[in-house]
């Protein structure tokens, strides 16, 4: 099954929306459930919202370098997705590889708690537990997100770093829990520009990573993420117009083999993003 949404940055609206595209109209592939809008596994989509958070706070700058070596909180042992180590390498760096071990390594710092408020403030609707019931692993697929939370959060952090938005708007008209302008942006200005320009330096997939050989090449910022056991693969894109959320996987919840963010839902958001101009 595939969920897609695009959404407008300028206004936010919405102006495609997929909530399943299944395999067959079969009832198996579960053809009239509306995926888009139901809660999924992160994987490593939040990520983004950690190191925009911890910019603001201060506790880290995009040069500053993280351990990535073997890491234990009690029985709780993260890894690398290649399961390597590289020592330290810059936070921003560690973004854009989408590492493991430094990324919990900063929720530890910035704590669980704090993150978890931030991403209530920020939409997420489907937080239904305490925070101590997800602990660290709220940065590594713990948490419990809709496509549609996601491409709106996405696309407040592109009209954030465009000045845009002072504060999230009240749109995504499909359920999503949205702050109101009386309310605090929770993410400042200075540190969504910086996320999303760690973001553009992410390798696309496929032909797409021969984007840095063509000048004219338009600029995307993008993130994706795998759930355990490959059951869903995410890849979220924002430019300085549209913000693409793409879901890929079984209505089931069944994991399959290579189903990951960057083979199954990656090529899917480049070929939306390709074909947006001319519509």
């Amino acid at each position: 099954n595939l969920a897609l949404i695009v959404v407008d940055n300028a206004t936010p609206q919405v102006k495609a929306y997929f909530g399943n595209v299944p395999f067959s109209n079969r009832a198996v592939f579960a053809p009239y459930v509306d995926i888009a809008s139901q809660p999924r596994s992160s994987g490593s989509t939040l990520k983004p919202f950690l190191y925009a958070s911890m910019l603001d706070s201060g506790d880290i700058t995009p040069k500053m370098l993280i351990p990535d070596i073997p890491t234990a909180y009690g029985s709780y042992q993260p890894t690398n997705y290649d399961e390597s180590y590289r020592g330290a390498v810059s936070a921003r760096q560690a973004l854009t590889a989408s590492l493991n071990i430094p990324s919990v390594r900063m929720l530890d710092q910035y704590s669980y708690q704090a993150f978890y408020d931030q991403l209530k403030q920020l939409g997420f609707s489907h937080l239904f537990r305490a925070p101590d019931d997800y602990g660290l692993s709220l940065i590594l697929g713990g948490a419990e997100v809709s496509l549609v939370d996601l491409t709106a959060a996405y696309a407040y952090l592109s009209r954030q770093a465009q000045s845009a938005a002072p504060v999230l708007q009240q749109g995504l008209n499909y359920g999503a829990s949205r702050l109101t302008k009386s309310q605090r942006s929770p993410i400042s200005q200075g540190a969504a520009w910086l996320t999303l320009d760690a973001l553009s330096d992410v390798t696309r997939p496929g032909l797409h990573k021969m984007h840095r050989l063509f000048s004219g090449s338009a600029k995307v910022a993008w993130k994706t993420g795998t759930s355990y056991g490959l059951r869903d693969g995410w890849a979220i894109g924002t430019n300085q117009s549209v913000t693409v959320g793409v879901w890929t996987g079984n209505a089931n919840g069944e994991g399959r083999p290579l189903l990951t963010g960057t083979t199954a839902a990656a090529p899917v958001l480049f070929d939306t993003l390709n074909i947006i101009p001319a519509s």
